[in-house]
């Protein structure tokens, strides 16, 4: 049986993410203090419009909050984004989660691709 990993598949046969698993990329660069959408943007590995979605999604939902960044040196962005204590305690359900999910399919020997056990 061959086994690759992650790197070694191509763009074309890596998995898919669910609007699941891109709401929880964009959580987890907030998380590291990525404040700017562009940046958000390219952590999560999103398009602008997607993105833009998405942070509207979790700002009605109360995981994320904007606020704003005019009065910071830099002038391109006039809106940045955080991370709220509900879109906080979503990231490290989910973390709990993953790591029981991958726990329970190592102990019963079914091996899953990186994305679907990344904690």
């Amino acid at each position: 049986m061959l086994v690759l990993s992650h790197t070694h598949v191509s763009k074309k046969m890596a998995h898919r993410r669910s609007r699941l698993e891109i709401s929880l990329d964009v959580l987890r660069a907030l998380k590291k203090g990525i404040a700017k959408p562009t940046r958000v943007m390219y952590d999560a590995s999103l398009s602008w419009i997607l993105l833009q979605d998405i942070l509207a999604s979790l700002t009605t939902q109360g995981f994320v909050e904007a606020y704003d960044f005019t009065h910071l040196r830099d002038k391109r962005s006039s809106v940045g984004y955080r991370l709220t204590q509900k879109g906080e305690k979503v990231i490290s359900y989910f973390r709990v989660t993953m790591r029981a999910r991958h726990a329970l399919y190592a102990e019963q020997g079914i091996f899953r691709s990186h994305s679907q056990i990344a904690t």
